[in-house]
């Protein structure tokens, strides 16, 4: 019926966007740059079936209700008038028309009998029933095409969606089609182009050129003002925050600025102004919350950047929407530690399921975050898209992660961070586990969707390096371990579900990392405590006294495997390979980097993470082993 690329179809696949450079955006809307569904969105737009949800924004995270279905269907298959009222429960709903509408074509049958349930979220499996009884000269399927829809009421209407490719699936094998997830807005708008036989409008992105997956956005400001916030008298920071409007420039005053309570911006740029705050040039100023309250950032299109943040009662910084979804916020070159009450992170982002919003599109670089209280240094919960890169991510208490995203986080990459000094759990953590009063509905069954953990430094530590807990499409590349542990390198865990359940981990892929063991460690190869069994292990450099699991754990070799270098000496490997005393990342370059003749030049196998969040494929000619090759 159609065809697409494979790459492109393993991206559809996931759902993931790219960012674009701020200043302009392509297209109808403002908040679908780079999604690789907006060439939907654009066709259905075209084809007047939506008009967004208000504004110059399409919402397309926003879970698709059954009465939003029902005026998209009827917009799109122009159905005809009704006089029959078919549900009791729909009345006075400005959908009411078209839910008639779309009884009267046969194509609901409602959710009980006289009702419609006209909030409840539309899940995929409803989805493909709706379009089959919609458009009845779908060719049959003639395939089972997903392992996880058997038995299913809805199975054979899946199987009939896939076989005239208005769906992939939501993963990037295209084995599984995620039934019960609800339908975003987007996804809403690619399944209605492709079984209408929409052509995709593909909006020129500024710049002319499909930017690079996960790139950081260009701030663009008007230069509208500069507020000069000095460290005593008028105005305070937070008295600049108040005021603040799109372009303006908040520029802190050398010295320390101390507070009593919250500081909370909740003022937004939008994507051709942002509000900068910022040290003065060439100083760090530093933001003393006195064990008082946050530094909180509740807006879009936001860049913190060159100042000090220390002394939180709760969280030192905090990224969560207040009463609707934040997008765009950057923290580059910002120092946090010394976090005085908790439970909580140096960094804290997260969703607010109180009100519904969502936040997304979170930048943290070149930072050096460090002790947090009963709580990862990095914590996202729920988050839609994040970057972390360039940090120094460190010391913290005993018994907490180094960094994790869970909640139902989704296209998160982690990579090029020094990963020091976290003790009593994961120095890396992929998922989670996540109570579920604050997960992110669009993926309620992993703790984690599309997750890439590559080229990190990970040293001085005693748990595991990197573990994984309920991640749908995890893929850990090129990094480089120094442990001293004596528990495993990599550890498979149960992560929770949005219903209180527990998901295990699917499409795990661990490649051509470096793992030296340093003086005082025996750490397992790697274990699964969990119920994962879709996980591949493939091209990893060890040196130093490695062992196997005591027992045999699904879908853990019996190290070493083909593919597999064993090194006797450690010395032969990089410039200095101890764990401890470490003073940053440009440090731990220079001490990790690989010696002349080193294994890990020229050892690796080239990576494909065209289904992944990133697109560039490390260099095919020239593979290295570890965090040092740049893709």
């Amino acid at each position: 019926m159609r065809s697409l690329r494979i790459g492109f179809l393993a991206l559809l696949a996931l759902g993931l966007l790219v960012t674009l450079p701020a200043g302009a955006f392509s297209g109808t809307f403002s908040d679908d740059d780079g999604s690789i569904h907006e060439p939907n969105i654009e066709a259905i737009a075209a084809a007047g079936i939506t008009q967004g949800c208000g504004g110059d924004l399409f919402c397309p995270f926003d879970s698709v209700s059954r009465a939003q279905m029902a005026s998209f269907l009827s917009r799109a298959l122009d159905l005809a008038p009704t006089s029959t009222d078919f549900f009791a429960d729909d009345n006075g709903s400005v959908h009411e028309v078209n839910i008639n509408r779309v009884a009267a074509a046969g194509i609901t049958l409602g959710c009980e009998a006289n009702r419609f349930c006209p909030n409840d979220p539309v899940t995929r499996a409803q989805m493909a029933s709706f379009l089959v009884r919609a458009l009845p000269d779908l060719i049959p399927a003639t395939a089972e095409y997903f392992s996880d829809d058997d038995g299913l009421l809805h199975e054979d209407n899946i199987d009939t969606i896939r076989e005239n490719e208005i769906t992939f699936g939501c993963d990037v094998t295209g084995t599984l089609y995620c039934p019960f997830d609800p339908v975003t807005r987007a996804q809403m708008a690619s399944f209605l182009a492709r079984a209408l036989g929409l052509t995709p409008i593909d909006p020129d992105p500024p710049g002319g050129n499909d930017p690079a997956f996960y790139a950081t956005p260009i701030v663009s400001g008007t230069g509208l003002r500069t507020i000069n916030v000095p460290t005593s008298g008028s105005p305070t920071l937070q008295g600049a925050f108040d005021s603040a409007l799109p372009g303006d420039t908040i520029v802190l005053a050398a010295g320390t600025h101390r507070f009593n309570s919250n500081v909370v911006l909740s003022r937004s740029g939008n994507s051709a102004a942002w509000i900068e705050i910022r040290g003065a040039d060439g100083n760090r100023p530093i933001i003393d919350l006195q064990g008082a309250g946050e530094f909180r950032i509740s807006a879009s299109y936001v860049l913190l950047e060159n100042v000090e943040v220390i002394g939180g009662g709760g969280n030192n910084i905090h990224i969560a929407p207040d009463s609707s979804s934040i997008s765009n916020v950057i923290v580059r070159d910002v120092k946090v530690s010394g976090l005085i009450s908790g439970p909580g992170a140096a960094i804290k982002i997260n969703r607010n399921n109180t009100t519904s919003s969502a936040v997304s599109l979170v930048y943290i670089e070149n930072c050096d975050v460090s002790d947090a209280i009963g709580n990862a240094v990095i914590d996202g919960v729920g988050v839609i898209q994040a970057v972390v890169r360039d940090c120094w991510i460190r010391d913290n208490a005993v018994g907490s992660q180094g960094i994790f995203f869970k909640g139902g986080s989704d296209g998160i990459l982690i990579e090029n961070n020094l990963i020091s000094g976290i003790r009593g759990n994961a120095a890396l953590q992929l998922g989670g586990n996540t109570g579920a009063s604050f997960w992110n509905p669009v993926q309620p069954n992993f703790e984690g969707v599309g997750q890439v953990a590559r080229n990190n430094l990970i040293a001085d530590f005693d748990d595991s390096a990197i573990e994984i807990r309920g991640v749908s499409g995890a893929s850990v590349y090129h990094n480089t371990i120094v442990t001293q542990s004596t528990f495993a390198v990599f550890r498979l865990q149960n992560g929770n579900n949005a219903s209180g359940g527990s998901s295990d981990n699917e499409n795990v892929d661990i490649a051509n990392n470096l793992v030296i063991v340093v003086a005082g460690g025996n750490p397992q190869y790697a274990r699964n405590d969990g119920s994962s069994t879709s996980v591949t292990f493939r091209n990893q450099l060890w040196s130093g006294d490695l062992r196997n699991s005591g027992t045999p754990t699904p879908g853990i070799p019996t190290f070493p495997i083909p593919g597999d270098l064993v090194v006797a000496s450690i010395s032969g490997l990089v410039t200095n390979p101890t764990a401890t005393g470490l003073t940053g990342l440009a440090d731990a370059l220079v001490r990790y980097e690989p010696v002349s003749g080193s294994a890990a030049l020229g050892s690796g196998v080239p990576v494909d993470v065209t289904g992944g969040i990133v697109r560039a494929t490390r260099s095919a000619t020239t593979p290295s082993i570890g965090a040092f090759e740049n893709p």
